[in-house]
């Protein structure tokens, strides 16, 4: 009956840790839910009323309106506002830290955070872009959800306590004979069981990182006001795992700097990411890449071993993974039927700033 009892203590234990720790993540997941919303209203609100104000008054006066409007006390509050032309010019910043300023940034948003963007035009024809960040997870709110699971941990822990403490004065004996023959199954079992091997050590990183990856580093580029370029390549010989796509892994890695920005794409493919370089220099860089591959099939004794490449950058546009990414693969489907093997998409800027503007217009 004891062993029953103490079982059925246990069980109680495990479910309110479970209970506490469901708790805490039901409670993220509600106030990251309302916090988006919140967020949105706030943003339709003060991006209306700043582009109103971008267009009715001088720019000193409107910034000082601004200013005025974002000091004011609210549930909700945009970590970062910035008021920019297409061409990263910027009319007017508002931080709540030095990390968002144009040239400081070393990382991009964070984790935790939803950035809004939207777009209005000035009487004179000039268009602008409003930008802000908002906190999905608010300190304050955060603290309090993660106050109220300390006092729910710190009264079990107590009351855990309690129990063993009455537990101890009641009985002061050793465990009885009985009860060993478990414990010893139990160390039995427990040397028994043999870890799981590690994972395999890849030589580039998995495809389904490229996505966010590649969104992280335009952003990062678009607040230092730097170009990037991504390149997909395309081997001609080998398959994932193999040992001739070991190979044309070990050449990616060998070459470029940054072995966490080269990627596996589909089963013969790789994609490199190449920051703060314009279509130009990437295309000299691949150049060079495609010399020192040939340089390394001769050492492989596979003179017919090759690749072919396509290219795209961000050209100073406001884009995201998805759009470079298309745009990368459209060059490389051109690279097949082109002698040199290396194509790379020029986009056309005002084009895209048109394009985008008329989208913003659209949504407005």
């Amino acid at each position: 009956m004891k062993r029953f009892l103490f079982r059925a203590y246990i069980i109680a234990v495990v479910l309110a840790l479970v209970a506490i720790s469901a708790s805490i993540l039901w409670r993220l997941d509600t106030l990251r839910e309302s916090s988006y919303r919140e967020a949105t209203r706030n943003f339709q609100l003060l991006s209306r009323e700043f582009a109103e104000l971008w267009q009715t008054h001088p720019l000193e006066e409107a910034a000082e309106r601004v200013a005025e409007r974002l000091g004011r006390p609210a549930r909700v509050h945009p970590e970062l506002v910035s008021i920019a032309a297409f061409d990263h010019v910027y009319d007017y910043i508002w931080t709540t830290s030095e990390r968002y300023l144009p040239g400081e940034l070393d990382h991009p948003t964070p984790r935790g955070f939803i950035r809004f963007v939207r777009t209005f035009e000035l009487p004179q024809g000039d268009k602008r872009i409003i930008t802000a960040v908002y906190p999905l997870f608010p300190r304050a709110l955060v603290f309090a959800i993660v106050r109220d699971a300390l006092v729910a941990g710190v009264i079990l822990l107590l009351i855990v306590a309690l129990v063993a403490l009455i537990h101890f004065v009641r009985t002061r004996k050793t465990p009885g004979p009985s009860e060993r023959p478990v414990a010893a199954t139990v160390a039995v079992r427990e040397e028994s069981l043999t870890p799981e091997p590690p994972a395999a050590d890849r030589l580039l990183v998995e495809e389904r990182f490229l996505p966010e990856r590649l969104d992280s580093e335009l952003e990062r580029a678009g607040f230092s006001e730097q170009d990037l370029t991504l390149a997909i390549l395309e081997f001609n010989q080998g398959v994932r795992g193999d040992e001739i796509d070991t190979q044309n892994s070990e050449a990616l890695r060998n070459f470029f700097t940054f072995r966490d920005l080269c990627f596996e794409v589909d089963t013969r493919s790789a994609a490199v990411i190449i920051p703060n370089t314009s279509l130009g220099e990437a295309l000299g860089i691949i150049e060079r890449f495609q010399r020192y591959y040939w340089e390394q099939r001769a050492a492989w004794n596979r003179e017919s071993a090759d690749f072919y490449c396509g290219l795209a950058s961000r050209a100073a546009r406001l884009v995201d993974a998805e759009r470079i990414l298309k745009e990368c693969r459209a060059a490389l489907k051109r690279s097949i039927d082109t002698p040199g093997r290396i194509v790379g998409f020029q986009p056309d800027p005002g084009k895209y700033r048109d394009f985008i503007s008329a989208q913003g217009k659209e949504s407005a």
